[in-house]
């Protein structure tokens, strides 16, 4: 994906909507893959977060049960706001989260969420 950006944008991104896999491990991966490529006031927007907590989603037999929560992700990019200069800003709507980029510079290709959120050390248990 970041071999596709730097071919394909000659400058940092505007928008992106991930509208994709709806599951954590995915998106997360492509969330550290495409953010730090996003310009300073960029918007990340993150669709369809909250199926996990939809009536259907409850029931054993729901073809996503196996799934982690996309939630999770939110949880992480919550606690990834309180660093200065990565996530200046989160709005949530049922359905619909949206990360505008802070200032920082962030590293294309090796930037992971969980080196940067302030977690006191705890591990999140993942829902």
């Amino acid at each position: 994906m970041s071999q596709m950006i730097e071919t394909e944008f000659s400058t940092p991104i505007d928008l992106v909507v991930d509208d994709a896999s709806h599951f954590y491990e995915e998106t997360k991966a492509a969330f550290e893959t495409v953010f730090p490529y996003v310009r300073p006031g960029g918007i990340y927007v993150i669709e369809d977060w909250s199926w996990a907590h939809d009536a259907p989603a409850q029931q054993a037999g729901h073809y996503w049960a196996d799934k982690l929560a996309l939630t999770n992700l939110l949880f992480q990019l919550i606690m990834l706001q309180s660093v200065p200069g990565i996530i200046d800003y989160i709005g949530l709507r049922p359905g619909l989260a949206w990360f505008r980029k802070g200032s920082s510079a962030l590293p294309k290709g090796t930037f992971r969420i969980d080196e940067h959120a302030l977690s006191r050390g705890r591990k999140l248990n993942l829902i």
